[in-house]
């Protein structure tokens, strides 16, 4: 297991995952899984184990840096982060059943996105 590293806000434990400083939220340091529905992004996290969950939009939208774009996230902390939607688990209100709450990590803002849409995945879990 290698070593951990500590930026000011984001903690890399070396075991592919990212704590949060601020939260004390665990997230995967890694995109889990890319171009799938929200059934598909459940399903891939739920393959995860060790309490890994879709996060909410507001667990998701506080990873979002406002000083960078495309993608609009800590570029060390989360390398490999799309330009494209990211699922969570909150319903939207207007249409819970067909759509969720997306964070667009492009230049990051909140958006509906139906739920066959194509989106990416990061799952996250409470800290230690």
């Amino acid at each position: 297991m290698s070593e951990a590293t500590t930026t000011q806000r984001f903690t890399d434990n070396g075991d592919d995952t990212v704590t949060d400083n601020t939260t004390g939220l665990v997230w995967t340091k890694k995109t889990v899984a890319e171009d799938v529905t929200h059934e598909q992004a459940v399903a891939a996290v739920a393959a995860l184990g060790e309490g890994f969950r879709l996060p909410t939009v507001q667990e998701l939208f506080g990873l979002v840096d406002h000083t960078t774009c495309r993608p609009a996230i800590d570029g060390e902390a989360f390398p490999d982060t799309r330009c494209d939607i990211y699922w969570t688990s909150t319903p939207w209100a207007a249409n819970p059943d067909a759509a969720v709450w997306c964070v667009d990590f492009g230049y990051g803002f909140v958006l509906d996105c139906h739920r066959d849409f194509d989106g990416c995945v990061r799952a996250v879990r409470p800290g230690q």
